[in-house]
Order: C-alpha cells, then structure tokens, then sequence
C-alpha cells in the first residue's frame, strides 16, 4: 500500500475480510473518502491510529477500537438497523471529533458510543442522533454510555435521542 487514502474500491488493502485492521497498515493516519456502504459490520483498530474522514461516510458499519491513542476525525456513521455499538472504545488516550452519528437499531440492544475500561478519552463538536423502538426496559438502548472510565471530556456536542414511552417493570 503506496498511499493511506482509504476508499470502497480498496479497503481489502488496509482491513481483513472480518474488518480487523491488516497488520501491513504502517501508517499513523489513514483518510477515508467516499461512500462506505456495509462493506464490513465492523473495523476493528488494532494500533495506535488517527482516521479522517474526507466527506466519508460509513454506512452500516461500526468501528471497535482496541487500541490506545486512537482518533477518529470528521467522519460520519449511519445505521438504519442494530450493530450492537456503533461505535465501542476499549482504548485509553482516545479522541473522538467532529463526528456526525445517525443510529436508528430498532428494537434491539444498542448503544452510539459505549466507552468502557479505560481512561482520558475526549468526544467533541459531535452531532449524535439516537432513535430507538425498545418494547420494555430489559433492554439497553443509549446513546453515550461511559463505564468504568476515568477522565471524560465531552463539550460541544449535539445529542438528540428519541426513545418510546414504555412502562419500567425494573429499574436498577
């Protein structure tokens, strides 16, 4: 791989066919440009990264990050069904801007960003649309849920859920 631009045409260079970022990526940023249409369920990263979108969009794709020092820059991510998270930080040191989030799962158990395990992690001048259509309160459906963390900055942002009146059976 001569040139880190990442496009539809030729993502097979950069990530395994199960979305894992390729042990050949030697770069420090890769830039995605263009329409991303469920061309994996999701990117696993793997490394210390930043990526940037060039009027890119992921379209029914989600992003795993399971590195440290991780960012992600001007992309936007649309889902019209359930990914479980969309996008999963796991990674300490991880940077989350300018991203413009459309998450519609349905029913099912979803979270936009679910941060866990980890700590210093910044989400800002992001534009996040939530909607979900859970039937009862058994089952999870959030649009920034931040677990066992440390140190999370989150300014800027434009956060829209909308969620159905449901009867709570439980609430813990």
């Amino acid at each position: 791989v001569v040139d880190n631009v990442v496009t539809a045409s030729n993502i097979d260079d950069f990530f395994e066919d199960d979305g894992i970022l390729s042990d050949d990526v030697e770069f420090d940023e890769l830039i995605f440009k263009g329409q991303f249409n469920a061309l994996r369920e999701c990117l696993y990263i793997t490394k210390a990264l930043t990526i940037t979108g060039d009027d890119a969009v992921l379209n029914n794709m989600a992003i795993i990050i399971m590195s440290d020092d991780v960012k992600l820059n001007r992309l936007t991510l649309t889902s019209k069904k359930s990914l479980g998270n969309l996008i999963n930080v796991g990674g300490n040191g991880i940077e989350l801007n300018n991203l413009d989030i459309s998450y519609y799962p349905g029913s099912e158990e979803a979270v936009a960003i679910f941060i866990h395990d980890c700590d210093d992690i910044s989400l800002l001048n992001s534009k996040i649309l939530f909607e979900s259509h859970v039937r009862d309160d058994s089952v999870k459906s959030i649009a920034v849920q931040a677990v066992n963390t440390k140190n999370v900055l989150m300014d800027l942002n434009n956060i829209t859920t909308k969620l159905p009146a449901i009867t709570i059976n439980e609430y813990d």
